[in-house]
């Protein structure tokens, strides 16, 4: 209902209503206000269980055996050898001779048709693909045609790729190649009675490279592998063969990685750092701006910061400061890469001990993991989930309020509308009486004359 603007009274009633909605409106103002607080906490408690989920992943690389098994390979020749190690990768050493590299079988037909259209073969008939040892592959030609069969070949899964090879103008050839390299890769292809499909077209297939194994010499010894690429012949190390000379011998050495160690260390040294410098930021009063943190007042979540340095330090009985690992004065965790390398070189078994699953790494996984795991969890839902479920519960029940009061102040503002419509309509009638009395009064006779 709109209402009559000072018609009669002069009055700006809409701005009256609007300034009296303003003051209505307060409570429903806080609430908003308190939604966006909540809101900003539920984002700055998701952001800090990212870093404890850091947490996790960078003690998870320590916290077992196979994490300290870090193991790094060398090839004295890396133009014919590369060599790859896995974790769990054994100190050992190889010389050896890379006499011949494995290589695909490939083939080209002796005869050729003029275009890819042409026809090579009966149209929707079978013909067998046999590559190797494998079982023989059926199939279909299609409209018979060089392109048709080509195709076909490409789609049969058969290990083979085909290609239409123009070797000049006007001259089609079929081309073959297996799609792995070895021995056992010859490629044939009959009508499933032994004989060729294409003979009367495109001929037979000659070979163009012979399938072989990769050949290796280690002393008298010949080792055979059907891939350059061999992943078992060294525990948890990858060669990859890439150039082949008779008698020249390469050697690949794998060694403890504790360069890689000290960098996983620092990792979680640093994931640490982050998680505690954001716990510090969201639970404090900045004294200068005067400004509090999101998490203000959660001693819950500030409680986590003093759990990390606690979980440094450890119980006592091992000090993770041997390995290079200690706590400042400030809460801020250092790690001294010189001092770890140091004692990886003079004691590895207790650096571990001291570092890994029984030590700081396990610790830590096992506190951060019951800070961050999530709300279906086995052992029930993490810290911070806890926290962030509870603050979403608390923006569900604000939203509600808000919404409850949108009616509730329109509710108001059509009585006050009314209000003051019944107010002009009041005055318009008492002006108009007023009106028709002095009309009545100037009317009377005057009893003076």
């Amino acid at each position: 209902m709109a209402s009559i603007d000072g018609l009669v009274s002069g009055l700006n009633t809409s701005e009256i209503i609007k300034q009296l909605m303003q003051l209505e409106r307060q409570p429903q103002v806080r609430l908003q206000g308190r939604q966006k607080m909540v809101e900003s906490a539920i984002s700055a408690l998701k952001d800090l269980n990212t870093k404890f989920l850091s947490i996790t992943t960078a003690a998870g690389k320590l916290n077992t055996a196979t994490g300290w098994q870090l193991a790094t390979a060398t090839s004295s020749d890396t133009t014919r050898v590369a060599a790859t190690a896995t974790s769990g990768a054994t100190q050992s050493s190889l010389t050896f001779s890379v006499e011949q590299l494995a290589k695909a079988s490939t083939s080209l037909s002796a005869g050729f048709v003029a275009s890819t259209a042409d026809s090579v073969a009966t149209a929707n008939t079978s013909i067998f693909l046999t590559k190797g040892s494998a079982a023989a592959v059926e199939i279909n030609t299609g409209d018979g045609s060089l392109g048709a069969v080509v195709n076909a070949i490409n789609k049969a899964g058969a290990g083979v790729t085909a290609s239409a090879v123009q070797t000049t103008t006007g001259e089609y050839r079929l081309h073959l190649s297996s799609t792995t390299t070895g021995a056992d890769t010859a490629i044939t292809i009959d009508d499933g009675a032994g004989a060729n499909p294409f003979a009367a077209t495109l001929g037979a297939q000659d070979t163009v490279v012979a399938g072989q194994d990769a050949k290796l010499l280690v002393g008298t010894t010949t080792i055979t592998r059907a891939s350059n690429t061999i992943s078992d012949l060294m525990t948890g190390v990858t060669l990859t063969l890439t150039k082949a000379e008779a008698g020249v011998p390469v050697t690949v050495e794998v060694k403890s990685d504790a360069e890689g160690l000290a960098a996983n260390v620092a990792a979680l040294v640093d994931a640490v750092n982050l998680a505690r410098s954001d716990i510090k930021a969201l639970t404090t009063y900045n004294l200068d701006t005067k400004a509090k943190g999101k998490l203000y007042g959660d001693s819950g979540i500030r409680s986590l910061r003093s759990a990390l340095a606690d979980a440094v330090i450890g119980d006592g009985t091992t000090s993770a400061g041997i390995a290079g690992v200690s706590v400042e004065r400030d809460g801020t965790v250092k790690f001294d890469k010189d001092k770890f390398l140091k004692a990886m070189a003079d004691d590895p078994v207790a650096v571990e001990k001291t570092l890994g699953e029984t030590g700081l790494a396990g610790r830590l996984h096992t506190l951060a993991d019951g800070a961050s795991r999530g709300q279906y969890h086995s052992d029930g839902p993490g810290l911070i989930h806890g926290a962030i479920t509870s603050r979403e519960s608390q923006v569900t029940g604000l939203k509600a309020s808000i919404s409850n009061w949108d009616n509730r102040l329109e509710l108001r503002q059509l009585t006050l509308q009314r209000q003051f419509t019944g107010l002009e309509k009041a005055l318009r009638a008492s002006q108009a009486q007023g009106q028709w009395l002095s009309g009545q009064i100037a009317g009377l006779p005057s009893w003076g004359n």
